[in-house]
């Protein structure tokens, strides 16, 4: 008789632990299964209007044979400064059909100054050394550059002369680069920076997105559209 109550009890304890172990099956799978749909519609299920903009008219890009990522950006934008180490480490990390490149975005006198500070430490060959450092000077610890003299004395922290800076600042081939600079801006009509275009037909920007990251994936997104066309 005490062995019939005591294998009652234990079957007891059995049924409640299984059924508790079952009943927490039951409730987490859904869970489970309601994650992998959103990591799911999250790398492969994007949408004109809502991720991405589709551009009217599609601009030419560089290099036909490839398929084009541009990045505009400012030194003026934390946002963009936040984006840098993101943006340079992906585009490192892409197939040899994809050519990265970018580009200061300019809309007003700032921004033209900061334009020419990129294309003058290209044309310095101090690009390297410079545009980090610049872009925290700027957008980080907002320091005041305002102006050719205070670009110069920056410029001249990293051993390039102020009659080399000016030279260059000045020259047809920097005034030339910046203006082709507003010319592509004026064809991509960004909203803001930074932002990116894939292959001359779709925009990238941080708020349709749902963030800096997921620019990264939204442009994955569009670069496998573009292959895959390519490819037919």
């Amino acid at each position: 008789m005490k062995f019939s109550k005591i294998l009652l009890c234990v079957l007891s304890i059995l049924l409640l632990h299984g059924f508790t172990v079952f009943q927490v099956m039951a409730e987490e799978q859904p869970k489970i299964n309601k994650a992998k749909g959103l990591a799911s519609v999250k790398k492969s299920s994007f949408i004109a209007g809502q991720h991405y903009i589709v551009i009217d008219k599609p601009i030419a890009t560089r290099d036909s044979s490839k398929i084009e990522v541009v990045e505009m950006f400012s030194y003026g934008c934390p946002h963009c400064y936040e984006f840098e180490p993101f943006i340079k480490q992906w585009a490192e990390s892409q197939a040899k059909d994809v050519d990265f490149w970018f580009f200061p975005a300019v809309w007003n006198k700032p921004m033209e100054l900061f334009a020419r500070a990129f294309y003058v430490a290209q044309d310095l060959n101090v690009e390297q050394k410079i545009h980090l450092p610049l872009f925290s000077a700027i957008a980080v610890e907002h320091k005041l550059i305002s102006n050719e003299t205070e670009l110069a004395n920056f410029f001249a922290k990293f051993n390039v002369e102020n009659k080399a800076f000016i030279k260059a600042y000045k020259s047809k081939k920097v005034v030339d680069q910046v203006e082709q600079a507003k010319i592509r801006v004026e064809n991509y009509k960004p909203v803001g920076v930074p932002e990116l275009v894939i292959n001359g037909k779709y925009r990238v920007d941080r708020m349709h997105a749902g963030g800096l990251k997921e620019m990264l994936e939204v442009a994955e997104f569009l670069i496998n559209i573009e292959r895959k066309k390519k490819s037919k």
